[in-house]
């Protein structure tokens, strides 16, 4: 991939305030796109996705900002999160695995953690059908490794309330 950050984000920006102005006028509404545009989207979210799994520290960083500050995109993060783990489940790629939980981590448990917990439980059990040891997969992903709670912990801590940390904890006590 030759795309970065700076060439994904103007254009979501874009969309998002282009939301936030209609917001108002149309409701709920606003978040619908044309197909076309819906589609631009999701493709956008898709390299923006590949851009984290590739990028550094700083730029991972300014998609969660960007990602934290934005209310229509985190769905779609999801919507996509959800096509990368259907399509896991019926081929088996790590590469799909491991694009699918990138996507949740990106997502950051938005717009709901407690779906994200699910969806790498569900992720967890169609890589055990699969003999696929998703643990040593997620752990390649920037965000989802570091921080995890200390083997026999069932909670994060107070402490360490990070996306990653509250993951494992929910996964170490789902087994």
């Amino acid at each position: 991939m030759n795309r970065t950050w700076a060439d994904i984000e103007p254009f979501l920006r874009q969309i998002e305030e282009r939301y936030r102005k209609e917001r108002l006028r149309s409701g709920p509404a606003a978040d619908d796109l044309p197909d076309d545009l819906e589609q631009k989207v999701l493709s956008e979210l898709r390299d923006m996705c590949d851009v984290y799994a590739h990028g550094d520290d700083e730029g991972r960083e300014s998609i969660r900002a960007f990602l934290t500050w934005s209310y229509i995109l985190p769905r779609r993060v999801e919507k996509i999160a959800g096509q990368y783990a259907r399509a896991f489940d019926e081929s088996g790629s790590e590469d799909l695995l491991r694009k699918a939980a990138t996507a949740f981590v990106v997502a950051e448990g938005r717009p709901d953690i407690r779906d994200s917990f699910l969806a790498f439980k569900y992720l967890m059990d169609a890589a055990a059908r699969k003999g696929i040891d998703a643990e040593r997969v997620f752990m390649t992903i920037p965000g989802l490794s570091p921080s995890a709670p200390a083997e026999g912990t069932s909670v994060a801590t107070e402490q360490d309330e990070s996306f990653a940390s509250r993951v494992w904890a929910f996964l170490r006590r789902s087994k």
